[in-house]
């Protein structure tokens, strides 16, 4: 599975506006729902999946079963579907989804990264009982856990001499707008973001669309988070720009011109 396929529903399941909306401030699970047909919360549900107390079954342990705090050298075994991926739930409740499971079983809690790292290099699929699953691969868990997953794809500086035109675009990508906003609502640093078309003269490249954000910390962070917001967004072949508003930048002083399509109240 690719970093695209984020979400596998097994039933067809959508998400309405107010339901993102509340998410924001929700918990894992709700983030698993939400996310799943709208890109723009899953910064978010990474983020909260590295902090959060996940569930994966257990061998039979001695003392007491559940959220167990585990001493130095202990050993657990994990139990694995029949694929060989090892099952992971948000809530206990997840365990018996569909009555697949129907009796009571082991389980242990772990907080969401010390769980990835104890199995790296597995594949992990998360409430995969339920209506709404995340599988992820040994790529996917380890750029997490050494925090290059949001670091930005690409990097291209605009030398000083190149001639650039920029404007409004005709068009934007059904649903990046949303995205975009979604996303922005869950980072208090963002002011606000426009979108522009930039065109380097005499590249012969297409013009492409450039999302500009003006933040007031963590850029870097945010640009690679925002990326991934909007991701499938993205018309096949083709690519986006970003960029941070400066104040000592002469391509920033377009965006005075403009309205943002988002603004942080």
């Amino acid at each position: 599975m690719g970093l695209l396929d984020f979400f596998k529903t097994k039933k067809d399941k959508t998400v309405d506006s107010e339901e993102v909306e509340k998410t924001i401030s929700n918990n894992l699970e709700t983030l698993l729902k939400t996310a799943s047909t709208e890109p723009g919360l899953r910064p978010l549900f990474y983020k909260t999946l590295l902090e959060f107390e996940l569930i994966v079954l257990t061998n039979k342990l001695t003392g007491d079963e559940g959220l167990t705090t585990l001493e130095k050298d202990t050993n657990i075994k994990i139990i694995t579907l029949t694929d060989g991926k090892i099952p992971v739930f948000t809530s206990t409740d997840r365990i018996f989804d569909n009555k697949i499971i129907e009796t009571e079983v082991p389980f242990i809690g772990m907080v969401g990264r010390t769980l990835l790292e104890t199995t790296k290099g597995a594949t992990l699929v998360l409430n995969p009982f339920s209506d709404f699953s995340k599988e992820m691969t040994p790529l996917e868990i380890t750029s997490l856990l050494n925090g290059t997953f949001f670091q930005p794809k690409h990097t291209e500086e605009i030398k000083k001499n190149t001639k650039i035109r920029i404007g409004q675009p005709a068009q934007i990508p059904d649903g990046m707008e949303k995205s975009i906003s979604t996303y922005s609502k869950t980072r208090s640093e963002i002011e606000a973001v426009y979108i522009a078309m930039l065109e380097r003269v005499g590249s012969g490249e297409y013009p492409s669309l450039l999302i500009a954000l003006k933040v007031n910390h963590k850029g870097d962070e945010i640009l690679g988070e925002i990326g991934e917001a909007i991701q499938t967004h993205i018309p096949k072949g083709e690519h986006i720009d970003f960029m941070e508003i400066s104040n000592n930048d002469g391509i920033s002083s377009y965006f005075d011109t403009v309205e943002p399509i988002y603004r942080r109240n």
